[in-house]
């Protein structure tokens, strides 16, 4: 018996006290996105067979963008779009990223065919963006056609000093920021040590975590999955935003 089936299985059996619980009893809410999906075929694909709390953030215009994002909804995942945005360090984008320079004819267009090849996205969060983020001319514009697509946005929170969440919201756009890197680093040992660190921070207030589709990463989430569960209340990123 595979372990969906065994999780559907025992889903009726009466619920155990969790390990973890705030003062309501109840476990933490944590959002775990996954992003950068589309560069790395195989990470990428593995990403859709985890369960289906976990949301996916899918780069636009790779040549695996449009099949990813059927997929992942065929797995029952919630979709976004991870849309690049021009970093202070001069990053190369890739194809339909947004710099802070571009009139707003140019970045409305670049938004809607960026939606376009990731059918089904129900949100968006900013790949990069350092530069962007913080600048609200370009906020402006991106947001205001973002409306056409979706209803939330998730900041990233690549600057420190970033307003694109306050823009965002402005346009009429739930919103919510980035808690927690589970991946911010290149050690195999990181990604747990980070998972253990959302235990200090989770307490009534849901949890945004973001991680990317790294072959130690998806290991930890395959084989720490009940682990997660059993100390959080995993949610997909639209149940988190306001």
């Amino acid at each position: 018996m595979n372990r969906r089936n065994f999780l559907a299985m025992t889903a009726a059996l009466p619920a155990l006290t969790p390990a973890f619980a705030n003062a309501n009893g109840r476990r933490p809410q944590v959002a775990l996105i996954m992003d950068d999906l589309g560069y790395r075929a195989s990470d990428s694909y593995a990403a859709l067979d985890l369960p289906k709390e976990l949301t996916v953030a899918i780069l636009p215009h790779t040549r695996h963008s449009t099949a990813l994002a059927e997929g992942a909804a065929a797995f029952d995942h919630e979709v976004m779009l991870h849309m690049p945005m021009q970093a202070t360090n001069g990053k190369f984008l890739g194809l339909g990223g947004l710099t802070v320079d571009m009139p707003d004819g140019e970045l409305s267009e670049l938004m809607d065919v960026a939606f376009a090849s990731v059918p089904g996205a129900q949100g968006f969060n900013n790949h990069m963006g350092s530069a962007f983020t913080i600048t609200e001319e370009p906020l402006n514009a991106v947001m205001a056609q973002a409306t056409q697509h979706v209803d939330f946005f998730i900041d990233s929170v690549t600057h420190a000093k970033t307003i694109a969440s306050q823009i965002a919201r402005q346009h009429g756009l739930k919103t919510a920021r980035r808690d927690v890197f589970l991946d911010d680093a290149n050690d195999r040992l990181d990604v747990p040590a980070r998972a253990r660190t959302l235990l200090r921070r989770t307490g009534e207030l849901p949890t945004i975590a973001i991680c990317h589709p790294r072959p130690e990463t998806l290991e930890f989430l395959q084989t720490e999955w009940n682990w997660l569960e059993d100390h959080f209340e995993l949610v997909p990123a639209s149940q988190v935003v306001s």
